[in-house]
């Protein structure tokens, strides 16, 4: 319910007052495939490589230190992607019995990497298309006062300040599509989709 991790048993550290460890952890599981990690030898720093589809989520905890004279704090991890949902609201009746057949992020990163030291994000790179799930020839109901889910999350490069859409109907494909942040933190306003927060893209 917190994102916490809690410490249960015996932990055995150096010996030396002025030796520790530092416990990080991180999500998903790199098995391989689009998650891997590489840089394990002495003195490296190991990194998550990833590649996306939109669907994954990318978590990361710590450091938390721990050593013969110090218990290690909790593990709490935070979500280090930015989040998009999307809903229509057909104010004009424009799209009346219509249907939406795709929403697809035409050129978003997909590729990066994470420190899993620190938890920073490097470099992001391969632009792709990425396609909102969920979504098949979705028949057009949503309105200004009631607004209508569609598809499943996505989950992207966080820091950037807009993303182009290609939004398919079955009216019309409609290219270059831009959508921005449209919210404030503390009654400041956002110029960029930030880690871990979702927003919904009306």
């Amino acid at each position: 319910a917190t994102g916490g991790i809690s410490w249960a048993g015996s932990y055995f550290y150096p010996v030396g007052s002025d030796r520790y460890v530092r416990f990080c952890a991180y999500h998903p599981y790199a098995s391989g495939g689009n998650f891997s990690v590489e840089g394990s030898a002495p003195g490296e720093v190991p990194q998550l490589r990833f590649t996306l589809s939109g669907r994954e989520d990318l978590m990361f905890a710590g450091p938390a230190v721990g050593s013969a004279s110090l218990q290690p704090g909790l593990l709490t991890f935070r979500h280090r992607l930015t989040q998009l949902r999307f809903c229509l609201a057909d104010e004009g009746g424009f799209f009346s019995g219509e249907t939406l057949r795709g929403i697809v992020f035409t050129d978003a990163n997909a590729s990066g990497s994470m420190d899993l030291e620190s938890g920073e994000l490097g470099a992001w790179s391969a632009p792709a298309e990425i396609v909102v799930p969920g979504i098949d020839d979705v028949p057009i109901t949503g309105t200004a006062s009631a607004p209508q889910t569609v598809g499943g999350e996505v989950m992207l490069q966080p820091g950037c300040g807009s993303f182009r859409l290609r939004v398919v109907t079955s009216l019309g494909t409609f290219e270059e599509v831009e959508i921005r942040p449209n919210s404030s933190v503390d009654g400041v306003p956002e110029t960029a989709f930030a880690a871990g927060r979702a927003y919904r893209i009306t």
